[in-house]
């Protein structure tokens, strides 16, 4: 199946309670992180890169990036189709979320089919609209899971020493949050200028330095709200914060959402319930 065959209206979105559907075209490099949603990325650029669990891929048109639950990821992939899907049951096919970054398929016609199906649904009036489009995404995340033994992907990004030193400063800030990890300090431990450590880093993993060490402790920030009973200034301190008001202003900002807020959602708690 061609590109004219895939419905791809630019920078379109489709909300639902269970997913989210986007068509975007843009000039700067997506990343972030989710605690509440997978994420499925079709790449529609001819060719670019992804950085996720530590690694750089390079991808090909069409190539399909899975993103799970609380996990850092940027691409440099400016047009493409995002699918976040925020399903609680049929947990078993969601982990290949897990095992698997990248599938690469000789033929993606189901897929597409799947894709158009959802975007379809959209022109229905149907009460049971959400419904209908919940059972679309379960049968594409299988298809992507009952495949995954079809998957052709082989990475040949090969990256030069710096570039795998860049991917080191991304696992030592993931190990080390409560270390100083200004710019300054990384770049002693690792024998780099500062400033060719900031460069390199936004080069190669696609996210600012500064913005990936606000993301990784946010992602603990985020584990801790949702697993334990621990404080806010306990967590605070746990994940490398310098104050309270710095955790709520940076946790926010990520999330958009207060870690009272967020805990609570996760607790599924009503609003007279919430605490933190």
């Amino acid at each position: 199946m061609d590109e004219q065959r895939l419905f791809f209206k630019e920078n379109s979105h489709l909300c639902f309670d269970s997913c989210e559907v986007h068509c975007i075209q843009t000039d700067k490099n997506t990343f972030g992180i989710d605690y509440n949603a997978y994420k499925i990325y079709l790449c529609l650029d001819e060719s670019s890169k992804a950085f996720i669990h530590n690694k750089v891929y390079a991808l090909k048109k069409y190539d399909i990036l899975l993103v799970d639950k609380n996990t850092i990821y940027s691409t440099s992939c400016k047009k493409f189709i995002e699918i976040q899907i925020r399903l609680q049951s049929f947990e078993k096919v969601f982990e290949i979320f897990s095992t698997c970054d990248i599938l690469r398929f000789e033929d993606n016609d189901k897929i597409f089919a799947l894709i158009n199906d959802i975007f379809m649904q959209k022109l229905t009036h149907d009460d049971n609209l959400d419904y209908f489009v919940g059972l679309k995404l379960q049968t594409l995340v299988w298809m992507l899971y009952t495949k995954e033994g079809e998957n052709i992907y082989k990475n040949v990004e090969k990256l030069s020493q710096i570039e795998i030193k860049m991917l080191d400063v991304s696992a030592y800030i993931d190990e080390n949050l409560t270390e100083d990890l200004c710019a300054k300090k990384i770049s002693q431990i690792f024998f780099i200028s500062p400033f060719y450590l900031s460069h390199m880093f936004r080069k190669v993993v696609n996210i600012p330095l500064v913005k990936y060490v606000q993301l990784a402790r946010v992602k603990e920030a985020q584990n801790l709200l949702a697993t334990t009973k621990a404080t806010r200034r306990g967590i605070c301190l746990k994940c490398g914060f310098g104050s309270v008001s710095q955790f709520f202003n940076v946790f926010f900002k990520q999330t958009k959402q207060s870690p009272k807020n967020f805990r609570a959602s996760c607790l599924g708690l009503p609003k007279s319930e919430k605490q933190c």
